[in-house]
Parts: C-alpha cells; sequence; structure tokens
C-alpha cells in the first residue's frame, strides 16, 4: 500500500505529463460542440447543456484556462525576465493567429463571398476584420458577404473571441509576478489573497453565459486561470490522488445552477485534469508535447465548419465534425511546423536584439536573478572576458579598496578606502586561496616588498577590522556572486555582457 502520493511539482516536466494531449483533446472538443451550435443555430441543442448548463465547448475551454494559468505561471517564474516572457507569449499566439486571419480574410473569403471580387477587395469591412481581429478588439468582425444565409449569419471564426481574455490573463499574472519579486516576502500572502480571489470572484447568482457582460466574461475566465495559477503556486503541497476525484465530482453536481457553479466547476475541472495529465501514457505524451496541434485546430475549425456548412447546407452536426476535422487537423500541422514552431525558437533572438537595440535592463521574473544590462566594449567576445569588463567597469563607479603608504613608500596590509578602481588588491573571503583575476590587458603586480618600517604614529592605519566592518563595494560582490555560482556542479555562469544566464554542462 502506498504511503506517500505525489505532488503536482513531480509531474510538470513534460516528459511526465500529458498536458499537450489534453490541450488537443479540449480543442477537438471545441470544435464537436460547434458543430451543434454552427448547423441548427442554437448551443442548448448540445447534449451536455442539458445537464451541466454548460456546452462541451464551454467545459473545454475551462480546461484550456486552468491549464494556461498552470503552464504560464511555470513559463514566468522560469523566465530569464519579463521581456522574456512576454516575447514568448507573443510568439505563442500571433503568428498562427496572424496566418489564420490571412487565410481566412484573403482566400476563403473570396471563394466564399457573394459580391464580386472587386466589391470585396475595396469593401472597408475587410479591412477592419483584419485590423479588429488582429488586435483581439472582437471576434466575430464580419467580411463583406461571408457567410449570410447560414444558422449563424455572417459569423467568420467564433473561436477567436476568448483570446482577448487569455492576453488580460497573461497581464495580470505578470503584475502578480512583478509583485511578488518586488516583495518577496509577502509572497505567502498574495498566494492566500489569489487563493481568496479563487473563491469569491465569481460567487453570484447564476445566469446563462449568452448574458454576460464583458465583466463577466473577465471574471469568469480570470476564475479558470487563477485556480491554475494557484495549484502552481502550491505545487509543493498540493497532492494528486484519485480519492479526491469523486468529492469534487459530488459538489460539482450539487452546485449545478447555484451560485457556486463556477466555483466548484474549476475545482473539479481543473484537478481532475491533473490527474489525467498523470496518466502513463508515453508514446502518446511524447508525440503530444513534441506536436502541439492544439491551437491551429482550435482556431482554424470555425472557418472551415462554416465553409462546409456554406457549400453543404443542411449538413448536421456528426458529419460536419467528422468533414472539418479531415480539413482543420492538417491545416493545424501545417501551421505547426511552418509557422509556430519557427517563430516560438526565435523567442531569445528577438528578446537579444530587442535589448540590443533598445538599451533597457528588462525586470527580471520571479524566481530568476535579475538581468543586469552593464555596458561592455565592443571587442569583448568570450563570456569570461566580458564578465572581467563588466567587472571592472562597475568597480570604476563604485568606491573601492587599497593598502595605504606608509611614510617609507611601501604598502602595508592595512586597508582604506578609495575612489579609484586602479588599486584593487583586495580579494573577497571567498577567494582567499586563489590568484587574483586579471584585467585582460593589465600587467601582473609586482609581489609588494617586506614592510619594515614602522607605521605612522601620527597618522594611524585603518586596521583589517574596521575595514571589514564598511560595506563591500560592488566588484566584490560580483566576483563573491560569480566564484560561488561557479564552485557548484550545475550551475549558471553569468554575462553581464548581454545581460544572459548561459547554462553549462
Amino acid at each position: 500500500m502506498r504511503t506517500k502520493y505525489p505532488v503536482l511539482a513531480e509531474s510538470l516536466y513534460p516528459d511526465r505529463n500529458n498536458f499537450g494531449a489534453i490541450r488537443l483533446a479540449m480543442a477537438l472538443s471545441v470544435l464537436v460542440s460547434h458543430s451543434y451550435w454552427l448547423a441548427t443555430g442554437r448551443p442548448s441543442l448540445e447534449p451536455l447543456y442539458a445537464w451541466t448548463h454548460h456546452s462541451l465547448g464551454e467545459h473545454a475551454v475551462q480546461v484550456f484556462f486552468f491549464l494556461s494559468g498552470v503552464v504560464v505561471a511555470q513559463s514566468l517564474f522560469k523566465s530569464r525576465s519579463l521581456l522574456d516572457f512576454t516575447v514568448a507569449r507573443v510568439l505563442r499566439i500571433f503568428p498562427a493567429l496572424i496566418l489564420c486571419v490571412l487565410v481566412t480574410a484573403l482566400v476563403l473569403g473570396p471563394v466564399v463571398t457573394t459580391v464580386g471580387l472587386k466589391a470585396y477587395f475595396t469593401d472597408p469591412a475587410l479591412r477592419a476584420y483584419i485590423l479588429k481581429t488582429l488586435s483581439l478588439s472582437t471576434g466575430s468582425a464580419p467580411l463583406p458577404g461571408v457567410f449570410p444565409t447560414l444558422p449563424l449569419p455572417h459569423l467568420v471564426n467564433l473561436s477567436l473571441w476568448t483570446l482577448k481574455y487569455e492576453v488580460i490573463c497573461y497581464a495580470l499574472l505578470a503584475g502578480f509576478g512583478l509583485a511578488a519579486l518586488r516583495w518577496p516576502r509577502w509572497q505567502g500572502v498574495m498566494t492566500a489573497g489569489l487563493a481568496l480571489v479563487v473563491a469569491l470572484i465569481f460567487v453570484g447568482a447564476p445566469k446563462p453565459i449568452s448574458g454576460y457582460t464583458m465583466t463577466d466574461n473577465i471574471r469568469y475566465f480570470i476564475l479558470f486561470f487563477s485556480t491554475g495559477t494557484l495549484a502552481y503556486l502550491l505545487r509543493d503541497r498540493l497532492v494528486l490522488t484519485w480519492f479526491a476525484v469523486p468529492p469534487l465530482l459530488a459538489c460539482f453536481v450539487l452546485a449545478i445552477g447555484t451560485r457556486f457553479a463556477e466555483l466548484t466547476s474549476a475545482l473539479f475541472l481543473g484537478y481532475t485534469t491533473l490527474m489525467m495529465a498523470t496518466l502513463s501514457l508515453p508514446r502518446l505524451r511524447w508525440f503530444t508535447n513534441d506536436q502541439d496541434y492544439s491551437f491551429g485546430v482550435y482556431i482554424f475549425a470555425c472557418p472551415v465548419q462554416q465553409m462546409i456548412l456554406d457549400q453543404r447546407p443542411g449538413t448536421g452536426p456528426v458529419e460536419l465534425t467528422l468533414v472539418a476535422l479531415s480539413i482543420a487537423l492538417p491545416l493545424s500541422m501545417l501551421s505547426w511546423m511552418l509557422i509556430e514552431r519557427p517563430a516560438m525558437g526565435m523567442r531569445r533572438a528577438i528578446v537579444a536584439w530587442i535589448r540590443r537595440t533598445t538599451g533597457i535592463a528588462t525586470a527580471p521574473a520571479p524566481g530568476t536573478l535579475a538581468s543586469i544590462a552593464v555596458p561592455v566594449p565592443a571587442q569583448a567576445r568570450q563570456p569570461r572576458q566580458a564578465t572581467l569588463i563588466a567587472v571592472q567597469a562597475m568597480a570604476a563607479a563604485a568606491p573601492v579598496v587599497r593598502p595605504a603608504p606608509n611614510n617609507a613608500g611601501n604598502r602595508t596590509s592595512p586597508l582604506v578606502a578609495s575612489g579609484s578602481a586602479a588599486h584593487v588588491q583586495r580579494r573577497s573571503p571567498i577567494r582567499r586561496n586563489r590568484a587574483p583575476l586579471m584585467t585582460p590587458g593589465a600587467s601582473k603586480p609586482a609581489d609588494p616588498k617586506p614592510d619594515t618600517a614602522k607605521p605612522d604614529i601620527a597618522k594611524p592605519a585603518v586596521t583589517k577590522a574596521d575595514a571589514y566592518k564598511k560595506r563591500e563595494s560592488a566588484s566584490d560582490l560580483l566576483l563573491e556572486l560569480l566564484h560561488q555560482r561557479r564552485e557548484k556542479a550545475n550551475v549558471r555562469r553569468f554575462s553581464f555582457a548581454g545581460a544572459r544566464a548561459i547554462r553549462v554542462p
């Protein structure tokens, strides 16, 4: 009998979870659910709607936002900086979205429009559709003469309306992360506050999702996204066991139609999703984590379904699902291989280009060391050389220490403060038994001659104990950090020239 259950932290590695498979399953669930809505014009005809007051697609989107809360929070806390996190999120959404919008507006639209091609391309609605959809201001902008006679007329892409709420959740998470970095001692209080938000943000009189205002939608999606974020923050304490699923299911069923329906839905679906992610499916896990077609299926399915209904009126939900899947899945595969994966691989290059062109220091993400932007000469190419030059540059702007000359002209061991960086001889305690680091181009200092003269009684030198009481200079702090990190088995070597952290074996 097992005496210890796994926790969520053990399942957050890609080779230990099925997050990719679950995302793909949820995207396919949205496709199935939309087939009923698009074919009939009535979402209530979907079988699951009568039981939970939500369609299968709505529950799938709930799982999407919960998983985003877990995965995106992990991405934030592992990012080198806030800029790195922001670029990663932009590259995950917008390249595929731009492709989908342009293909829909410039390829699909001219094929199915009921107006002439000249009227189509000169109509202001075409430009408005592209701008409004790419700016995420709306997901229901029409195209001129496209799908005017379908059960849901002029609707081009039903799935895109959730993307702006996804971006809002990203922004709120980034703000939470910056607050956690700014006040690290209050992280526990912030986590408790997030739990309070999850418990209270959507407690209210129930109403159909079709009657939600924008404020209701924000609260609705924040609930599921924050539940996932809270699960990640409690990853070392959140125990995963199937024994917890039946009680959560009972709470979910009993709360249907009450003011606690969305809260219990977030808890039940979120926890069950984490349990499903722990199932041992090695081949499916490897494939779906390596080939993520979920986002492509999600954004390409609806235009394909509407096109099928336009060309074959009267198509039923089951047939519509099968035909649309046979078209949307290959499109999502092409989008992943040609657009999404290459775009995600450009993240580091784009971040480096932004830093190089703007020269701004980016705020670090929680759980990572701060990115320090230090001006370094262009000739510094190697990481060690760049580090040493950066240390010299920072030492030049900070008080350092040097031996005090006595009346005989020799240097004694006592230390006094000085504003010059040319006489740095003091080594940090961690480098007592090491040779001093040499700046490239500098000559080796000569060994000091033994001091035979007596100290000047009128001007006594500062003792070594007094010098250690002073605040250490910036160069000493940097050197101490550098050598502490190098002495560990698997450490990061910091290159202050590019403000980057390079993993070394």
